[in-house]
């Protein structure tokens, strides 16, 4: 276990309660990634679970799931669970696809609900009712990933300190043409943002994924692309807050706001050099 300097006693509590774990506990916040990388070079099994301390499983019996699924084909190269938020409703962004110009097109528009295409994320439902899904990445948060693939592809992007390093990693598993499976059938609870919330019940929000998805997409598009990628999310951050704020089942005050942060997130859309 890596403790990312936690401010808490979190360190003295895991040494004391559970003297076999094996902690490492740094004095700075490395981040996501380093923490992680750190962490590789302590393990010795043969495959590697990566858990968030917002993340929790029921049991034991969620992990061989997905052992299973990986011992079971050699060509994939990482496993990750369905993610639910506290409710027990499906969260939205524990997979999808590449962070490129059509996805982003497709999520922000909604054609991804309209015509079954992919998009950033994987939220149509029709995914969830499958035993599993071929996707481009899992969330970081809970998965699954052999030793050796982590050996070949090497640890997470330094330059990435929080949001879309995962995305990045799933991109290397995919370039050593293995896969990168989804089985929404193994349900996690994750408690998203939950050290950043500023409030007890409050919807997450944070501009960070956003940030990552900007410089992602940047990456493999031109200005014109970039002008396109705006558009389409000011229209999508403007038209899901419309929805939002028109729907009477969310007239409560976490459903208003939820809408107050799709209109945040176009407002910052709109300020930001694009």
């Amino acid at each position: 276990m890596w403790d990312n300097a936690s401010s808490d006693d979190t360190v003295d509590h895991i040494r004391s309660t559970y003297p076999n774990v094996k902690l490492f506990a740094s004095k700075t916040n490395l981040g996501f990634s380093r923490g992680n990388d750190r962490a590789f070079v302590h393990c010795s099994g043969e495959f590697i679970l990566l858990l968030n301390p917002d993340a929790f499983v029921e049991g034991i019996d969620q992990i061989w799931s997905m052992l299973r699924r990986l011992e079971g084909d050699d060509n994939i190269g990482s496993v990750g669970p369905q993610l639910i938020n506290l409710d027990g409703t499906h969260q939205v962004g524990d997979a999808g696809w590449n962070h490129d110009l059509f996805n982003s097109v497709s999520h922000f528009l909604f054609l991804h609900k309209i015509f079954g295409l992919k998009s950033l994320f994987l939220s149509n439902r029709r995914f969830l009712s499958k035993p599993e899904v071929d996707v481009d990445w899992v969330c970081g948060a809970c998965m699954l990933v052999p030793k050796r693939v982590v050996k070949e592809i090497g640890g997470f992007d330094f330059g990435i300190f929080l949001y879309g390093e995962d995305v990045e990693w799933g991109r290397r598993i995919k370039d050593l043409n293995k896969r990168v499976v989804y089985v929404p059938s193994i349900s996690v609870l994750h408690l998203q943002g939950a050290s950043q919330k500023g409030s007890e019940g409050a919807p997450y929000f944070s501009t960070k994924w956003l940030d990552a998805l900007i410089v992602s997409v940047a990456g493999t598009t031109s200005r014109y692309g970039m002008i396109v990628f705006k558009v389409a999310a000011l229209v999508g951050f403007m038209g899901r807050y419309l929805l939002l704020k028109c729907d009477p089942c969310r007239s409560k005050p976490a459903g208003q706001s939820k809408a107050l942060n799709m209109f945040k997130y176009a407002l910052y859309i709109w300020r930001g050099r694009i």
